[in-house]
């Protein structure tokens, strides 16, 4: 499967393993990357190189692991992102008719399984509230920023 890197001023920040093309901002950019490409590798125009590892660093860092969410711990996460009262983030989420809105809410309603900070829907979602002006680039930052992360 195709991955693909999010770029910042030559450095990955992100890499998913699905098309992004017209599911994120514009100015988000993403380049086809291979396989084994890292958060943190740097991108030349041409090539990537992951960050070479500190052989001083502890090898049993844990990864970030987040908690799967909720319905209702999914608004407030966006409502505390974009400055809306939880009435405001209840009716945007579940009256909305945005294909990609409308996606998330019943993937978050009549799913019995809470979602995962990773699932496509997520960032979709967060991307269509940015386009009609709900929230803002650091309001996304914020939800992604704020996602619970498991316990250790």
């Amino acid at each position: 499967m195709q991955k693909y890197a999010r770029i910042v001023s030559g450095t990955v920040v992100e890499v998913i393993d699905w098309d992004p093309a017209g599911r994120y901002a514009p100015e988000w950019v993403w380049t086809p990357c291979p396989e084994a490409t890292r958060v943190g590798a740097t991108y030349d125009g041409q090539s990537f190189t992951n960050p070479v590892e500190d052989p001083g660093a502890d090898p049993g860092e844990p990864v970030i692991e987040y908690e799967d969410l909720a319905f209702a711990s999914y608004i407030s996460l966006v409502k505390s992102a974009g400055g809306m009262s939880s009435a405001q983030a209840v009716e945007v989420l579940q009256t909305s008719v945005e294909p990609d809105i409308v996606l998330l809410r019943i993937m978050l309603t009549q799913n019995e399984a809470p979602i995962s900070r990773d699932h496509p829907l997520v960032l979709d979602g967060l991307n269509t509230l940015i386009q009609n002006g709900y929230i803002d680039q650091a309001g996304l930052d914020a939800v992604l920023a704020n996602w619970p992360q498991k316990a250790t």
